[in-house]
Parts: C-alpha cells; structure tokens; sequence
C-alpha cells in the first residue's frame, strides 16, 4: 500500500504546477465571462450581435445561435468553446500516458524491481485522472459559482447555477472517457508518443465528425461513435434537461477504457 501512495505522490509532483496553474487560468476566465455577459447584456448588445452574422450561418447553426447569444450562453463559454475543451482534454492525455511514459525512460523497471503489482501502476494513473478532473472542475465551478453570484441579473441566479452543475458533471464524464481511452493506448505502447499522438488524432476526428452531423446526413451514421455527441453544452444551456443516457455512455467508455489498461498492462511484456 506504501509503494502505491509513493508512486501517486511521485505523479503529483510531476504535475501539481501544471494543474494549478490551469486551474487558475480557467476559473479566472469563468469570471471574466460572467463579466462580460453581464456588461453586453446591460448594453443591449446581444441583439446587434446577432444581426451582424449572416443569414445562411444563423441557418446553419439553428436555435442554438441565439442560446450562444445571451447571458447563459456567454456566461457558460467556457464549457463549449473548442479551446477550454481542447485544453482540458489534452490535461487528461498528458495524464494517462505516464505509463508508457515511464515505460519509455526505464522508470517503470525501478518501480516493478520492487515487489509491487504492475495494476498499482494503472490505479495510480486512474487517481490522477479522477483527481485531476476534480481539480480542474471544481476551480471552473468556483470561478462560474463567483462570477454569476456577482454578476448575474436577478432571478437567473439559480436557473444558471443549476445549469453549470449539469456542465461539469457531463464534462467531467467526457474528460475521464478520454483519459481512459488514452490511458488504455498508453498500456500497449512502449513510447509516450504513440498514444498521444492516436489519442489527438481520435479526439480530433471524434469532435469533427459529431459537429458535422449536425447539418451532414451520413455523419450522423457514425456520431454516436464518438464521445463528443454525449456532451451536449449548448442543449443544456439552451434549457434541455441532462440526458441520463449521455452520462451512463460517457460513464461505460471510462469503465471499458480502464479495465482494458489494468488487463493489457497487467500481461504485457515490458
């Protein structure tokens, strides 16, 4: 049981600058948000705004524009907007590769000349991936928490409180399915590079196809292959409720995704 805090201890050194730094970052941004979605909604400026994108991409985009265009939708960017999400995945990538990262550098054979079972490796990376997910989330909900406290218009305080505890629990859900899936590339490989760059290329093709079927009738035969079609942020801020389905599928390929890490890594030949 020692060796595994050592090891989890070991993991926290490597990435606690990491984490709270871009734990800072982020909740600061939810409250430059909420500041500003309350500056142009004083202003009146949402409807100007919207006047200024052309017809055929309002078209395109349908109702979900003008959630995007108010408060909620500009208060809540944080859990739609492509660089937020691209960063945090990345987080969850960078993570769950440590062990072929480990792997790569030989650290791994100083850790396994000691009497310890090779899925205390897995679990020490499946912490980091639960922790690091708690830590991240919980500073977006606290800067979300502080800035709509402040700044939110009377009568949407709760409305929209309600509405960022449905976006962190499915995002936390989308971020640990991709950290399992990365964490179950990273067990078959013997260098950190190889998962990454598999897990970047699926994450890209993943968030890809889900926005194309949107408006692309034979991408909607393969969305539901990807994660991103079961995080829905501008459904919920648009009012829809948080489907249970999308959290129990999210949920299913973190379970399927780490138990193939802890059988692969457990019988592979390192």
């Amino acid at each position: 049981m020692k060796s595994g805090f050592a090891l989890l201890e070991h993991s926290w050194r490597r990435y606690r600058t990491l984490l709270l730094m871009m734990a800072g970052v982020i909740a600061g941004f939810q409250v430059l948000f909420c500041i500003a979605a309350v500056t142009l909604q004083e202003s009146d400026t949402f409807g100007p705004l919207l006047s200024l994108i052309p017809a055929p991409i309002r078209e395109a985009l349908g109702p979900g524009l003008i959630t995007m265009v108010s408060f909620r939708g500009l208060a809540c960017l944080g859990f739609f907007h492509i660089a937020v999400l691209g960063t945090l995945i990345g987080l969850m990538i960078a993570v769950a590769t440590e062990p072929a990262a480990e792997i790569e550098t030989g650290f791994v054979d100083l850790v396994l000349s000691h009497p310890i079972p090779r899925r205390r490796v897995i679990f020490r990376t499946m912490i980091m991936l639960a922790g690091s997910t708690l830590a991240v989330l919980s500073a977006m909900g606290a800067g979300s928490l502080i800035g709509i406290l402040w700044f939110a218009p009377e009568g949407m305080v709760r409305s929209t409180l309600t509405l960022v505890l449905a976006l962190l629990a499915n995002l936390a859900l989308l971020m640990l399915a991709w950290g399992a899936i990365a964490l179950a590339l990273a067990s078959v490989a013997r260098r950190r590079g190889i998962p990454i760059a598999v897990a970047g290329l699926l994450v890209l093709a993943s968030y890809l196809v889900d926005y194309m079927a949107r408006f692309w009738e034979p991408a909607k035969r393969a969305a539901w292959l990807c994660p991103f079609h079961y995080y829905q942020p501008v459904e919920l801020i648009g009012g829809a409720g948080l489907p249970a389905r999308n959290l129990l599928i999210l949920s299913a390929i973190a379970a399927g995704g780490f138990g193939i890490a802890v059988m692969v890594f457990s019988r592979r030949d390192l």
